[in-house]
């Protein structure tokens, strides 16, 4: 063993080498050993728990609106399907027309008779709003309207007249006269438009001691027919 005397400076110098060399590979081996980070996990399903409920309170919102606008349009429709119901209404009372001659069938002459009596037409061409009456004769405004009546008297002259009158309610309009003193046939027409309310009734009187005449010619008739409501 050498003595502490013959170590010299560089003995000593060589030991410190040692020694640095030995704390170098101690710490390689604590820098060798692998760092494992500290990872926080991050929770996203509550982010998008959270979105998901955004979402449907949107869609229940618009669901909503929709709702409101369904029942707004059905609203719509049914005023229209009322104002379409009373549109074919008054269409249906609008279309108002009617042709009769006197006879139904053969030929004949009513009159004269000593008062004046009511006229039934019974030889029906049409009868459109069924507003003419075949049995009785009378016509009954369905609406409240301006018509438009019209008379053909036909008579085998002689000593008697044919004349007819028209007749509103119990009121006298006009009258379609004709008088032959030969052996002549005699006819005479007339016409007239009327305002009427609903339920006013219009017909033709023979005069007292007049005549008229029908055959399968449809001479004699009474006709009327619907111009426009008011």
């Amino acid at each position: 063993m050498p003595s502490e005397e013959t170590m010299g400076p560089v003995t000593e110098m060589r030991l410190a080498v040692l020694l640095l060399g030995c704390f170098v590979c101690s710490g390689d081996m604590e820098l060798t050993q692998p760092l494992t980070p500290s990872v926080v996990p991050i929770n996203n399903g509550s982010s998008a728990l959270a979105g998901m409920e955004v979402q449907v309170k949107y869609i229940q919102k618009d669901n909503r609106a929709q709702a409101l606008r369904l029942r707004a349009l059905e609203k719509q429709l049914k005023a229209q399907a009322v104002r379409l119901r009373a549109l074919e209404k008054q269409l249906k009372e609008g279309q108002v027309a009617f042709s009769a001659s006197l006879l139904a069938t053969g030929s004949g002459s009513q009159g004269p008779y000593k008062a004046a009596i009511t006229l039934i037409f019974k030889h029906v061409f049409t009868n459109i709003g069924k507003a003419y009456n075949s049995n009785t004769g009378v016509f009954t405004a369905p609406v409240k309207g301006a018509y438009h009546f019209e008379i053909h008297a036909f008579g085998l002259g002689g000593s008697h007249a044919t004349g007819a009158i028209l007749v509103l309610n119990s009121r006298q309009i006009f009258t379609a006269y004709e008088h032959s003193h030969g052996h002549g046939t005699a006819g005479s027409s007339n016409g007239v438009s009327l305002a009427l309310q609903k339920g006013d009734v219009v017909f033709v009187r023979l005069l007292q001691h007049n005549h008229i005449f029908d055959n399968s010619h449809c001479l004699s008739t009474f006709s009327g027919h619907l111009l426009f409501t008011m």
